[in-house]
């Protein structure tokens, strides 16, 4: 649900950000009995695609290079959907590095699954 909530939401000018509970816990109950957590967990909020991009990741497996091939192909799908220019290079290069692949190439990667 949160995928198809953010593909309209560049066009209002909306970012999405991603707060993380505790296990087992929603907001509604962490914020009477826990406010400090809530606040917390709010202020670490991340924006909907580094989230996206970090779950994928975690999930990957980046012990070899065919394994970090596929997570860069994935990531770079993902990568691909953001609308500004400048925060799709800011994710190139985050991912590079983690994934020891060529920005270059992983650029070209991201702006060819954008021409369709």
């Amino acid at each position: 649900a949160g995928e198809r909530c953010c593909r309209w939401a560049p066009r209002l000018g909306v970012q999405f950000q991603v707060a993380e509970w505790p296990p087992g816990r929603d907001p509604g109950d962490l914020g009477p009995s826990d406010a400090p957590a809530l606040v917390a967990a709010v202020e670490r909020a991340a924006p909907f695609l580094e989230f996206r991009v970090d779950r994928l990741l975690e999930a990957g497996d980046l012990s070899s290079i065919e394994g970090r091939a596929r997570a860069a192909g994935a990531a770079a799908a993902l990568v691909a959907e953001h609308p500004n220019e400048l925060v799709r290079d800011q994710y190139v290069m985050k991912l590079a590095g983690r994934l020891q692949i060529n920005a270059d190439r992983l650029r070209e990667t991201v702006e060819r699954l954008r021409r369709g």
